[in-house]
């Protein structure tokens, strides 16, 4: 409950561009995480919703970034279940390959080249 809490503390900080608070509550949350539970269901839940809350954050800066996303792959590691391992790992590597974050290169369409365009209709 209160590390649900500070995740939506994290949140709000976000929406509002408080990029060191919302770092702040996110580690508070990673301390929570550590220190009080032991049930492996819950830890498996908690650590998916510290991965969906990095997910959505747009105000902390690169290493910050990293950071967070990087103890999230590791405590995923060292879940107790394998399942539940490789699902917070795989969770937890989607955070660097987010559709639309920030932390990606910007890309310049490229033209379409006319093989391709030859190839498109038969796909379909």
């Amino acid at each position: 409950m209160v590390l649900r809490q500070y995740l939506f503390a994290a949140q709000i900080a976000d929406s509002t561009a408080f990029p060191n608070q919302t770092y702040d509550f996110l580690e508070q949350a990673f301390s929570i995480y550590e220190e009080q539970i032991a049930d492996s269901k819950v830890q498996y839940s908690s650590l998916m919703g510290i991965a969906n809350t990095l997910q959505s954050t747009r105000s902390l800066d690169e290493e910050q970034f990293n950071t967070l996303a990087l103890r999230t792959a590791q405590f995923g590691g060292k879940l107790l279940r394998r399942v539940d391992q490789a699902r917070a790992i795989v969770s937890a590597s989607h955070l660097w390959w987010a559709v639309d974050s920030p932390y990606l290169p910007e890309t310049e369409e490229k033209p379409v080249s006319p093989e391709l365009t030859l190839l498109i209709p038969g796909i379909s």
